[in-house]
């Protein structure tokens, strides 16, 4: 045999060689671990948030107020996100910029969209007009230290409130959508209305009371 062919012929050894360790080292697919809803309702299997701690822990933030951006365009939506930046004291190495509901009888001033902002911009006019509402409407936070009487305040208000930061106790939930991975025959066109080819995971904030910072 010719050197060029003996070179030609270890070269292929070779190769074959290192795609069978390869294929031998290479770890074997895992299957899904299938987790009833059952067993997270009584607690035998813990779920955790984006904070890295079990979802419905009330905990304590420091959170400045972002606007939440369309992917297409960079446009706002109308929604507030927190981005957290320190949870029970505690400073994060990477903030977590999450969605967010304030529970209806919070004390809390962040507003989770232009609608809830403006319904906290009514408030403060209305403590501006009446003093006895004064103290019904004033909470820990800061905003609600500001009396907003002509339209330049209300609009600074609005300004002001993106990149504003709160100390907020708060406990994260999830949820899930999106869309089955079969469908019957007489769902194929339905289907193209989903937004997603598979299930979404959504982890977001409630928001119960506001802290001073």
């Amino acid at each position: 045999m010719k050197p060029k062919q003996i070179s030609a012929l270890l070269l292929v050894l070779g190769l074959m060689t290192d795609a069978s360790v390869l294929a031998e080292s290479a770890p074997a697919p895992t299957k899904p671990h299938a987790v009833s809803v059952k067993e997270i309702d009584e607690g035998n299997t813990v779920v955790l948030g984006e904070l890295g701690l079990p979802l419905l822990t009330a905990v304590e933030i420091v959170a400045t107020v972002e606007d939440e951006l369309l992917l297409l365009d960079n446009s706002p939506t109308g929604r507030f996100l927190l981005k957290v930046e320190s949870v029970n004291g505690t400073k994060l190495k990477n903030s977590v910029t999450m969605k967010f509901t304030v529970q209806s009888w919070s004390n809390a001033t962040v507003a989770e969209d232009t609608a809830a902002l403006d319904q906290r911009l009514k408030d403060l006019q209305w403590q501006a007009k009446d003093p006895d509402l004064d103290s019904a409407l004033r909470g820990d936070g800061a905003w609600f230290s500001l009396k907003i009487r002509t339209p330049q305040e209300a609009q600074q208000f609005r300004d002001h409130y993106l990149g504003s930061r709160h100390r907020l106790v708060v406990f994260e939930v999830l949820l899930i959508s999106g869309k089955p991975k079969t469908l019957p025959a007489d769902c194929v066109e339905w289907s193209n209305k989903f937004n997603t080819n598979h299930h979404l995971l959504l982890p977001s904030l409630v928001v119960m009371a506001e802290r001073k910072l």
